[in-house]
């Protein structure tokens, strides 16, 4: 035991000289996001009006989206940090963990994104910094208006839940249709507070939410789950008529239930590939692409969330 310590002491000195040239670091040591949080929460605690809040919580948004730039490019230049991620780490629903920690550089890693508010996660093989939203519930309740912090709890819930990994979706359009809501009734609620940050990021998850509900990703297309799609469009119109997307849902169930929720498919050559085109009958009994049916309804969707506020 005494020899480890003898050795651990040894190679400290190292460890810092690591730790004070890594790419990483320095550009964590120059965010200073420690620094901003303690600024902020005097800033939340002295202001009463909830438009004056809303005023400093985009500017403290700003900065985070700032210091996440600054903190990935970090990430990206520091190469031995970015590899020892890769090997260390357990990737899952893009998310990166690290259930067993046996590396100082991954300790003091785990140590910094837990104490600032930070998560690991990946998209198309690349690994990134991004805010857990978790951290201003925890940080900021009682200091914020409790309607701003149901706003951040909603996407912790969010983020844990996932959505979509290599193209597909990881949840089922149950779970998709109850994202929608929260998200649609919250937005309601918040209609006439003045923070653009929050409204920006709910109006685009909702677009991002519904398009994929009416039209699939690439792998996750509704023809491979229509029973699951089925379903939830069904559950959507018996329990969700007050959303402003009820007649949209309707319109575009009611064309998938015109056509027995069955599909034709053709086979298109495009640049040298074979694909299928899926087809389906419109309102107006012609042949067309169901991609095109569900662009329709989704344009129309764009709309209404632009409309919002």
């Amino acid at each position: 035991m005494i020899i480890n310590r003898m050795l651990f002491l040894a190679f400290l000195p190292l460890f810092n000289i690591c730790l004070d040239t890594s790419p990483f670091f320095i550009k964590a040591r120059e965010a200073d996001i420690s620094g901003e949080l303690k600024k902020y929460k005097i800033i939340f605690a002295n202001e009463k009006g909830e438009e004056r809040i809303c005023q400093h919580l985009n500017l403290y948004m700003k900065y985070w989206q700032k210091t996440l730039l600054l903190l990935n490019k970090g990430l990206e230049e520091d190469k031995g940090l970015y590899q020892l991620i890769e090997k260390k780490g357990e990737f899952h629903d893009n998310k990166v963990s690290f259930p067993i920690n046996d590396d100082p550089l991954i300790c003091d890693l785990k140590r910094y994104i837990d104490k600032n508010g930070l998560r690991i996660g990946y998209k198309v093989g690349n690994i990134y910094l991004y805010f857990d939203p978790n951290y201003m519930g925890k940080n900021y309740k009682g200091i914020l208006p409790d309607i701003i912090i149901d706003y951040f709890n909603i996407e912790s819930l969010d983020k844990n839940e996932g959505f979509e990994e290599d193209a597909a979706i990881t949840v089922s359009w149950e779970c998709l249709r109850r994202k929608i809501i929260r998200y649609d009734e919250y937005l309601y609620r918040i209609k006439k507070l003045q923070c653009t940050y929050i409204i920006s990021e709910i109006k685009n998850k909702l677009f991002l939410y519904l398009s994929s509900y009416l039209r699939g990703l690439p792998n996750s297309r509704i023809d491979d789950c229509i029973n699951d799609v089925k379903r939830s469009y069904e559950a959507f119109l018996e329990e969700n008529k007050k959303s402003i997307y009820y007649s949209t849902i309707k319109k575009y169930y009611q064309i998938l239930k015109k056509n027995d929720f069955k599909f034709i498919y053709e086979n298109r050559t495009l640049n040298n590939r074979l694909f299928d085109v899926i087809k389906i009958y419109d309102e107006t009994n012609r042949l067309v692409p169901l991609s095109d049916v569900a662009d329709r309804f989704i344009n129309e969707i764009k709309l209404l969330i632009e409309s919002i506020g």
